[in-house]
C-alpha cells in the first residue's frame, strides 16, 4: 500500500513504515459465516485491496444460523491457504468466545485473537 514519503523530506534514512491490514466478515443480510459467504467476502476484500492476503480477519458478528463448528473449519482452510494470518472475533459474548477457543484448541491447538 503506498504511502506519500514527501511526508519526511528531513530524514537522513529512508522512514520504516508498518501496516497492518485487516478485513472482516459479516453475517448481515444475504451474507452468513457459512464457508462459501466467508470465502465470497474475503476474496472481494483482497481484491479490493488488491492485496494477496490480510494480517487479521475477523468474524464481526455471531452468525446463529450457522454451526460454530462449519464457520471455525472454513476460516481454518482460509488461513492455510494464507489467505490471512490471524483470526480474531468482535461483538460475541463471552460464552460464545469461550467456545469458539475450546474449538479451536480441540482442531488447531491454539485460540484466535479476540477483539472488541
Amino acid at each position: 500500500m503506498p504511502l506519500p514519503l514527501e511526508a519526511f523530506p528531513d530524514s537522513p534514512e529512508e522512514p520504516e513504515i508498518s501496516v497492518k491490514i485487516t478485513t472482516k466478515a459479516n453475517p448481515v443480510g444475504e451474507k452468513s459465516l457459512k464457508p462459501d459467504s466467508l470465502w465470497s467476502q474475503l476474496e472481494k476484500s483482497l481484491k479490493r485491496l488488491q492485496w494477496p492476503r490480510v494480517d487479521l480477519f475477523y468474524l464481526h458478528l455471531p452468525d446463529h444460523g450457522t454451526p460454530t463448528g462449519e464457520t471455525l473449519r472454513a476460516c481454518h482452510q482460509l488461513h492455510q491457504e494464507a489467505n490471512f494470518v490471524e483470526l480474531g472475533l468482535s461483538s460475541y459474548a463471552a460464552w460464545e468466545v469461550a467456545e469458539i477457543c475450546t474449538l479451536c484448541r480441540a482442531t488447531t491447538g491454539s485460540c484466535p485473537p479476540c477483539t472488541s
